[in-house]
């Protein structure tokens, strides 16, 4: 997978650290022949996947251990590192699946162990010296682009300016930043509290193989359209369900394209607030149709 490094400037952000984007593959090779060019939604326009100092948002808890050690401090669905480089503290935040219903083809244990897989979802930096806001926001802006003003980010994540920021990093990650005043309680300076680096959408890992997130095609949106249980809605599942060129013509051309099995295949659509529709085909015929409900939280499909 390609990777791209900051510049000089992006690497003085001590409060950033280093961190290393991986960029989209076009398709994986192996599915490129038999894929209708109806469904390519074309390239991602951010880089796909961050990564931070060696942690990739996705990876299972033992991974993170391995990689950077037994942590400072643990407790359900997160471990903290204290005084690691620049941060007075790192907390990293933790998906758990059973093992029943995983599908990550590197989360094994031995067999007769049925303790739930634990799969990072946030990197939580708290720098030992906050940048200023002043200071730090044009950087982050030049490096990212303008915060998100999406409803359905802004409210479902509880991040609301000019208290919090949402950049995109990456495709498939956000950056959320907690501004404060320099001296608490003073209408002083304000500088960056703390930096959160958060997989979106982490339906990721109960739904795609980690392999295959590099097959992601076309914009990730920020949340669903308001039309889309309409558009669902008008969609034959069954034997006589809508045809792939129906689907299209309806959905657009999907997130991601996965093929089950001789004949079966399913459609994804994803956005950053962890909504997902799954469009479930078998020889080209629309069979079921899958949008969860989300959690507590985060938002949720829209009313029509």
């Amino acid at each position: 997978m390609l990777r791209f490094r900051p510049n000089r400037t992006a690497r003085a952000l001590a409060m950033v650290g280093t961190l290393v984007l991986a960029f989209a593959m076009a398709s994986c090779a192996s599915g490129e022949k038999d894929r209708s060019p109806s469904l390519d939604a074309g390239p991602s326009p951010h880089p796909l996947e961050f990564e931070f100092e060696g942690l990739g948002l996705g990876m299972t808890k033992e991974a993170v251990v391995d990689a950077w050690g037994p942590p400072s401090f643990e407790t359900a669905l997160s471990i903290e590192y204290a005084n690691r480089g620049d941060y007075t503290n790192i907390k990293l935040l933790f998906k758990s699946v059973p093992v029943s219903k995983n599908i990550q083809p590197e989360a094994a244990r031995a067999l007769g162990d049925d303790r739930p897989f634990e799969f990072l979802t946030a990197i939580v930096l708290i720098p030992s010296e906050p940048r200023s806001k002043s200071e730090l926001r044009p950087e982050l802006v030049s490096l990212f682009g303008k915060p998100l003003a999406d409803a359905g980010i802004v409210e479902g994540r509880n991040c609301r300016a000019p208290l919090c920021e949402t950049f995109r990093p990456a495709e498939c990650a956000l950056l959320q930043v907690l501004w404060e005043a320099a001296v608490p309680g003073s209408e002083g300076p304000e500088r960056a509290a703390s930096l959160s680096y958060i997989l979106a959408p982490d339906a990721l890992i109960t739904e795609v193989p980690r392999p295959d997130w590099t097959s992601i095609r076309g914009q990730v949106a920020p949340s669903p359209p308001l039309e889309l249980k309409t558009r669902l809605a008008s969609l034959r599942t069954g034997d006589n369900g809508a045809r792939l060129e129906e689907i299209v013509e309806v959905m657009g051309p999907p997130n991601l394209v996965l093929k089950d099995g001789a004949g079966l295949s399913a459609l994804y659509y994803f956005w950053l607030n962890n909504a997902f529709v799954k469009l479930s085909l078998a020889e080209g015929t629309l069979r079921s149709i899958t949008f969860p409900k989300i959690g507590p939280g985060d938002a949720t499909i829209p009313k029509s």
